[in-house]
């Protein structure tokens, strides 16, 4: 299961670095590197997810689980373009709102990783 974990992490962190660098791009061959870097972040991180829920949390309420971590996705996705319009009215730029979403998403890797994996229990048992 840790391995899913450190695929979580992995994931955050190449989507971290993408959005870090991502005010410096430029060139046809860095918007080419990033695209290719943020879709595989993306990529990571939504097959992961799908596949770390049915593991952890086990198959009768995965439904629900999942359902209710896509409505958190979807209201992030509504939120994102509302902070970045209401960022660049504050500061004319762009910038400040990738420059700080990477340190969290670092911040949100790295707890992905401490935090405890919920044990499950075998069928007919209970977890202590």
């Amino acid at each position: 299961m840790k391995s899913i974990v450190a695929c979580v992490l992995f994931g955050l962190l190449l989507l971290a670095g993408s959005l870090a660098v991502f005010p410096m791009v430029r060139g046809k061959a860095e918007v080419m590197i990033f695209t290719s870097a943020f879709g595989a972040a993306g990529g990571i991180i939504t097959v992961v997810y799908f596949a770390f829920y049915g593991r952890a949390f086990g198959q009768r309420d995965l439904g629900r689980i999942q359902g209710s971590a896509h409505v958190l996705s979807v209201f992030a996705s509504a939120l994102g373009p509302i902070l970045l319009s209401t960022g660049h009215e504050s500061t004319g730029s762009y910038d400040p709102f990738f420059l700080a979403s990477a340190p969290l998403l670092l911040l949100l890797g790295f707890a992905a990783w401490w935090v405890p994996i919920p044990e499950r229990a075998a069928p007919g048992q209970s977890v202590a």
